[in-house]
């Protein structure tokens, strides 16, 4: 048998390669007329088209047919009409160019530039709908980081070839003199985008300026370690562990002098502070509440690195040591490896005395009092706090939360709740570089989360900004 054979037998008694067809989002683009008859392009190919038309054609007769692409743009194609079928109120038939092709990558090509020409109408039309006020700020913003940055990026190329000590000179003068300026102007920015970003009411305004911001500034603000991963999301959200863990280390962390102000930003913005400022005044709960007990066991839901823990290994005693038991609660495992860690990093450096245990517990199971959270009402605590997780749960979420969590607590024991309160300004920022969007509880709010048949009184503590409040809970 001839390998002809052989292809005809596999493949078909055809070896025709059909015309490509084009992707039908290029057809509703394209007006159809022949012989000033209009049509509906069904769809079209390198060498005719199908049609939906209310005319019977004449078969095989030929005909002009007019593709209007735009308003100021028609092709003419020579054609006949090589078959046609009676479909609904009209018919369909087929078109088939005379000699012709349409050039090759014509359709394609029509239809990508058509794509862009909508899409810089729509940027357009979108940019024209924004808050005047907005656009301005945003564009100062702008200057002002591509100017710090660009003569930063100058500079260091100036002294790429120095010794070691010259460049740590450098950094020690930026640091020095440069440094509270630069990190007190980004958050004056900052403050001054929430107050215009709060008062836009509907979803669609918000969405519209926050992807203008940006697309204008985004890169500004998320090239460095701190607000990088907050974009990044790596552990699956925002505010994770090593995020903590960069705002208690307060270092000078990125590439370049850059990158290394405005981690150096991200880090002391007015939430990063309130997160530092939680660290000791856990701490300090944790030490007055078990100062007359013989025995206190306390604990941590979402501890994540448990900071305030780490404070206060090294403050206690370790003839005191001996009487405490804590728990850090969370649902992800990095975090509770990474606190382990530390903690026992301190405990044996200090030879303490204290239990310790890591509970991997998720939130969700002792809302729901899933069999995994049962290990949790064995303990029987003195004192439990949780300040990072409310500002995600929404208040009947929290309401839940808070009762079950409750329940754990002896009689006269305590708990804390921290929330970031409406006023926080770093808010509209962390939205709009980040998608890092919290829950903000106002006093009433706090007050709210808890039932009053389930405590003998609430109190609401502030930190210095007055951002992050803290709900005292006596049993």
């Amino acid at each position: 048998m001839s390998d002809h054979n052989n292809l005809q037998t596999h493949f078909g008694s055809s070896l025709s390669v059909r015309e490509k067809r084009f992707d039908s989002d290029i057809y509703r683009q394209i007006n159809v007329k022949i012989d000033n008859v209009v049509a509906q392009l069904q769809n079209i190919s390198d060498t005719g088209v199908a049609l939906f038309s209310e005319y019977k054609f004449e078969h095989n007769e030929e005909k002009t047919m007019q593709i209007s692409m735009t308003e100021d743009y028609t092709l003419q194609l020579k054609g006949r009409v090589i078959w046609q079928r009676p479909e609904g109120n009209g018919y369909l038939c087929g078109f088939h160019f005379n000699n012709q092709y349409l050039t090759e990558g014509f359709l394609e090509a029509f239809s990508h530039i058509i794509d862009m020409k909508n899409a810089v109408t729509d940027e357009v039309n979108v940019y024209l709908g924004l808050d005047p006020e907005f656009k301005t700020l945003t564009y100062e913003i702008k200057m002002y980081l591509e100017s710090v940055k660009t003569k930063l990026e100058q500079l260091e190329q100036k002294i790429n070839v120095s010794s070691a000590s010259i460049k740590n000179s450098y950094k020690e003068v930026i640091k020095a003199t440069f440094e509270k300026p630069f990190v007190d102007q980004v958050k004056l920015y900052s403050k001054k985008l929430d107050q215009l970003f709060t008062s836009y009411k509907d979803k669609e305004t918000k969405h519209k300026h926050k992807m203008f911001f940006r697309e204008q500034v985004g890169p500004y603000y998320t090239n460095n370690p701190f607000i990088g991963r907050a974009l990044v999301k790596p552990r699956g959200y925002a505010g994770d562990y090593e995020m903590m863990n960069q705002i208690y280390r307060d270092n000078y962390e990125g590439n370049n002098f850059f990158e290394i102000l405005m981690h150096r930003y991200g880090i002391n913005e007015s939430s990063s502070n309130s997160v530092k400022y939680r660290r000791g005044y856990l701490c300090d709960k944790i030490m007055s509440l078990s100062k007359d007990k013989n025995n206190f066991t306390f604990g941590s839901v979402a501890s994540g690195p448990a900071q305030e823990v780490l404070e206060f290994l090294s403050k206690v005693s370790p003839e005191e040591s001996s009487k405490y038991s804590i728990f850090l609660i969370d649902q992800d495992i990095e975090a509770l490896l990474n606190a382990k860690r530390n903690c026992f990093e301190k405990i044996l450096s200090r030879n303490l005395k204290c239990k310790i245990e890591f509970v991997p517990v998720a939130v969700k199971q002792i809302i729901e009092q899933s069999p995994e959270s049962d290990i949790l009402k064995t303990i029987n605590f003195d004192f439990v706090y949780t300040a990072g997780l409310y500002d995600y749960l929404t208040q009947p979420v929290a309401q839940i939360l808070t009762k079950n969590v409750l329940d754990l607590v002896k009689p006269d024991g305590h708990m804390i709740i921290g929330n970031f309160h409406p006023n926080n300004p770093t808010k509209t920022i962390s939205e709009l570089v980040a998608d890092w969007k919290l829950i903000h509880r106002n006093e009433e709010d706090m007050q709210g989360l808890v039932a009053l048949s389930q405590v003998k009184k609430t109190v609401i503590h502030h930190d210095p900004e007055r951002i992050d409040l803290f709900l005292e809970i006596y049993k």
